[in-house]
């Protein structure tokens, strides 16, 4: 009775903060710092599962279901991804800057202009994607512990274009670098039911801007610089998880 008011207690909270952080919709795509390959394989139905050190991202007490007697070594998992039309879109974006004098009035800031204009209405609406992640860890399960340790580096970015009449200008920009290192540890409580906890600290450098198509003409000579200086956000952070795992079959209940 005891391990089922127990296993009640954990679906309920589970259940609780679910709910706190599912409110509300957004525009910007789902935050997270690192997406394992394997969870992805699996539908994203990897904190009930766990097994690696990647666990520490989505339940960190999925460590203990981790084999043991002998450590898990990654190194250098690199992962890219690219949205469809998304090359394409920076390469006809980089040409409309290189357009020279066309009309022959001795300035070219205008046809660049009308050049710029013409690509963000070619890809109007559409959401262009970069993104490339990489974990490098170390994790062991002792049986009563199991231990993970390791860096993770993550860069996202996505650009839409839209009509230009409205607050979001020509061309909207979210991205981000993040990058950093982490601990985590795991333990069994009792029978089935183990507790895992992570502390993580990381660095993020972000760029979250509207662009006008004056603006990336106007600023296309010194435009990192400008980025940089004065566009770009930055931050240091230290996080903490926890989380809970009842395995069934490690319980006599």
């Amino acid at each position: 009775m005891k391990k089922a008011l127990m296993v009640l207690l954990v679906v309920v909270f589970v259940v609780i903060v679910s709910n706190a952080y599912a409110q509300g919709p957004t525009i910007k795509a789902y935050p997270y710092l690192y997406k394992s390959p394997r969870a992805m394989g699996m539908g994203g139905a990897y904190v009930a599962i766990g097994g690696r050190t990647d666990s520490v991202f989505y339940n960190p007490a999925g460590l203990s279901a981790m084999p043991e007697d002998n450590w898990e070594v990654n190194l250098l998992g690199l992962s890219a991804e690219i949205g469809k039309n998304s090359i394409d879109f920076v390469n006809d974006l980089s040409d409309a800057l290189d357009t020279g004098d066309l009309d022959g009035d001795g300035d070219e800031g205008d046809d660049q202009m009308r050049a710029v204009n013409d690509v963000l209405a070619q890809y109007r609406g559409e959401n262009l994607h970069l993104g490339m992640q990489d974990l490098t860890s170390f994790g062991r399960n002792f049986g009563s512990m199991a231990i993970a340790l390791g860096g993770v580096g993550t860069f996202r970015l996505d650009a839409m274009t839209h009509q230009g009449f409205g607050s979001n200008g020509l061309l909207e920009i979210n991205g981000d670098l993040t990058a950093g290192g982490f601990l985590s540890l795991s333990a069994r409580l009792m029978d089935g039911l183990y507790l895992g906890g992570t502390v993580k600290g990381l660095h993020r450098e972000a760029l979250v801007h509207s662009f006008t198509a004056r603006e990336l003409v106007e600023k296309q000579d010194n435009l990192s610089d400008y980025i940089t200086d004065e566009l770009r956000q930055s931050g240091d952070a230290v996080g903490f998880d926890l989380g809970l795992l009842y395995r069934m079959e490690d319980s006599s209940l």
